[in-house]
């Protein structure tokens, strides 16, 4: 199975977008994230983790977007199919 693969496809002074693909059962290892809008770009199961809190599991549907403040985080594609997002992070 892959390994979470993540780049950037975009930067500048203000904003950074991330594609970022993690298959199936896979974990990211934990970041911290700025201010950020997450959208898929595919179907998909996952498990978010921010720092201590408890964990969310999420079903994501292609086309949809959703916004998260800043945190420490893990996210697990806990589906059988690779799971692809587009990150928008705010830097300032």
């Amino acid at each position: 199975m892959r390994e979470p693969e993540q780049r950037a496809i975009f930067e500048n002074d203000t904003f950074r977008v991330i594609d970022v693909e993690l298959g199936p059962k896979k974990t990211t290892p934990q970041v911290k994230s700025l201010n950020r809008i997450v959208y898929a770009l595919s179907d998909g199961k996952l498990l978010y983790k921010a720092g201590e809190g408890a964990a969310v599991e999420r079903d994501v549907k292609t086309g949809e977007a959703h916004w998260h403040n800043s945190d420490k985080h893990t996210v697990q594609n806990t589906g059988e199919t690779p799971l692809h997002l587009v990150m928008f992070m705010f830097k300032k």
